[in-house]
């Protein structure tokens, strides 16, 4: 049987334990728990200790702590600095053939008894401390990285044994089917560079020090991006090894790269005016309900990043009922690619996030109402458009693209959905590279719409 017990205790330090510590620490006693003896079994009550408080020293706060009989030196931090370490106890209950009577026996007689050794850990403080400090929050992909090492060191005698960074970019996928239980995972590398800082044996003296870094960053690496089934990550690992414990230490800085094309790698039909055009017609119980058609209009397809998207929309409303509700939304779709852990199948998923709203208000029955000049906003942090890439020796495992979404609730059963599929993708004109260094474009491609029949 294993009991789970708190136990009051005092224990008497050591002397050369409470030297060490501070000289302001007079009395060597420290009172660990203020608490009752417990044990799951029936006879819990005839164990229950009957403490009274204890007026001593505290190191810090209370601090409690359970004891196990099956587990060894536990430990427990007092401070960011000092750890309490439980190196053996033991304890002596009472015989289940004695009669035990609250009226006859005293509280201390009553009471759990528990010897135990403990030790203070002092944990030293650190003696260096490391930060990156990058030239750009955001790198292009085909630029270069140029970014320095900050390190500031109070020890004087420290001897470097390794100090390197690693630059890394990794796209990682991952989920589970819950359904079959199937586990899909996948992993691509990007980038991957080693770049030392100081040779061994170096020595290390005490003040700050700068170490710069430069790296090239492929024009094919894609964008940074995080979600819940996958992720695009770069980060700057700077790793210091040295002959002290308290000077060796490891840093993750991540960075982001956003991946870019250029203007003039897209045909020119398809950075002219466009317009979309559909309708569907609606029936309720096999009589006619109506025809909603609408017409949305852009007198561009090629935006920069932060700038406004604007569109005229046409609805032209056949129904008996109004259209409440409407908005535009542009919606960024993300599909995964992964392979499963024991067949090595191939597996797509799809995730959809709203990333701007216009809202243009309610539309009356039988009327035709337009909307000029919805202004929709890119966001700074949207990534561009990524393809798949399969013929690039490393092909991306997420895929992105962007969608213009019309959306209405005519009645109260009824939701209609009309989709306009568009990619948003970073292109950059050669001529105008070093200006544009951040340009976002959007391409008016596919329609489609989806609707969802009456509830």
């Amino acid at each position: 049987m294993v009991f789970w017990l708190k136990f009051d205790l005092q224990v008497r330090l050591l002397p050369e334990v409470v030297g060490s510590l501070n000289s302001s620490i007079t009395p060597p006693i420290l009172p660990v728990v203020l608490a009752n003896a417990t044990m799951t079994s029936r006879r819990a009550a005839a164990f229950r200790s009957r403490t009274s408080r204890v007026n001593s020293y505290f190191l810090s706060n209370q601090f409690p702590f359970l004891l196990q009989t099956n587990i060894g030196s536990p430990r427990f931090p007092i401070s960011p600095f000092l750890e309490l370490e439980v190196t053996s106890f033991w304890w002596n209950f009472f015989s289940p053939k004695t009669t035990i009577s609250s009226q006859s026996v005293s509280p201390l007689r009553r009471a759990t008894l528990l010897n135990c050794c403990i030790k203070i850990i002092c944990l030293q403080m650190p003696t260096v401390a490391i930060n990156v400090v990058l030239h750009e929050p955001r790198i292009m992909a085909g630029d270069e990285l140029f970014a320095k090492v900050l390190l500031e060191s109070a020890d004087s005698d420290t001897i470097v044994d390794e100090f390197y960074a690693d630059i890394e970019g990794v796209g990682r996928t991952g989920w589970v089917n819950v359904h079959t239980d199937k586990i899909y995972e996948a992993e691509r590398e990007y980038l991957q560079k080693h770049i030392p800082l100081m040779p061994s044996g170096s020595s290390l003296p005490a003040g700050r020090h700068q170490f710069p870094l430069r790296v090239f960053i492929p024009e094919t690496a894609p964008s940074s991006y995080e979600s819940q089934f996958g992720n695009t990550r770069y980060t700057i690992k700077v790793v210091l090894k040295t002959n002290s414990e308290q000077s060796t230490c490891t840093e993750v800085f991540p960075f982001v790269v956003v991946a870019r094309l250029f203007f003039d790698d897209i045909p020119q039909n398809i950075m002219q005016n466009i317009e979309f055009k559909d309708e569907v017609d609606f029936t309720c119980c096999s009589l006619p309900f109506g025809t909603v058609s609408i017409k949305i209009s852009l007198p561009r397809t090629g935006y920069r990043i932060g700038e406004m998207l604007s569109c005229t929309v046409i609805i032209y409303n056949r129904t008996r009922k109004a259209l409440k509700d409407c908005c535009v939304h542009v919606v960024l779709k993300t599909q995964f690619e992964a392979m499963s852990r024991y067949e090595h199948v191939n597996e797509k998923k799809l995730s959809e996030r709203v990333v701007e709203t216009a809202v243009l208000g309610n539309v009356k029955s039988r009327t035709d109402v337009q909307f000029d000049n919805c202004l929709l906003k890119i966001p700074e942090s949207t990534p561009p458009t990524q393809c798949y890439n399969k013929h690039s020796p490393d092909p991306n495992i997420i895929a992105l693209t962007y969608v213009l979404r019309f959306v209405a609730l005519p009645g109260r059963f009824i939701l209609i959905v009309y989709e306009y599929s568009f990619v948003i993708a970073n292109f950059i004109q050669h001529f105008y590279k070093i200006s544009l260094t951040r340009v976002l474009s959007v391409f008016l491609s596919i329609l489609s719409f989806d609707f969802e029949s009456i509830q």
